[in-house]
């Protein structure tokens, strides 16, 4: 019976390669199971430590105008909050705990208790949704790539088989429900259309 040498530690030039449990990909964390649970462990770390720098300099304080509090979320909270997630496949379970952090994230900005909603005061401060921020996110990314000319050609060639899990499945779905308030801030809504609408008609779902 012969010997699995992958069972055996790898050496290159004299050195063992250290065996890790997750590998960062794209400013992402991803473990042998293609699950980002780490990597989302430390966004809401960072977060919570981007909350405290802002109230240790004392810019987040009580005397601080509410409009003033929902720009610091939007503009310095969320980007931490939401680094890397346009490269992974965001599932069900996923967007929960994303919605959660959010909400968390808005309500110690705010010092609310956390068994309070924060459906009305998104509204109330013109912020948008956990959901609809990351689909812009995923929106822009995809727009990004079309736009250089190597990266289209290979979207164009693959485009015709669907991956469960892929980026472009991800956006034809966003763009197939329909949000008035996400599809009117987009200005890449229409571009995105055309493109999947000339180079997807027959996309054939991989098996």
């Amino acid at each position: 019976m012969k010997e699995d040498i992958l069972q055996n530690d790898l050496v290159l030039c004299g050195t063992v390669t250290q065996k890790v449990d997750t590998m960062r990909y794209l400013g992402t964390e991803q473990d042998a199971l293609d699950k980002v649970d780490k990597h989302i462990n430390k966004l809401k770390q960072k977060t919570i430590a981007a909350l405290a720098k802002l109230n240790s300099i004392g810019i987040n304080s009580m005397f601080l105008c509410p409009f003033m509090k929902a720009q610091l979320f939007k503009i310095f909270l969320r980007p931490v909050l939401y680094y890397g997630l346009e490269n992974i496949y965001i599932n069900k379970t996923t967007m929960n705990q994303l919605k959660r952090l959010d909400g968390n994230a808005l309500k110690r900005i705010f010092d609310l208790h956390k068994r309070c909603k924060t459906t009305n005061l998104q509204i109330a401060l013109n912020i948008p949704s956990c959901v609809d921020t990351i689909k812009k996110i995923k929106i822009d990314l995809l727009a990004r790539l079309l736009e250089n000319e190597y990266a289209k050609k290979i979207i164009q060639e693959t485009i015709l088989v669907a991956i469960e899990k892929d980026l472009v499945t991800e956006v034809i779905k966003i763009l197939e429900e329909e949000n008035e308030s996400l599809i009117n801030e987009q200005k890449n809504i229409t571009l995105l259309e055309m493109f999947l609408k000339l180079n997807g008609n027959q996309r054939k779902v991989k098996v």
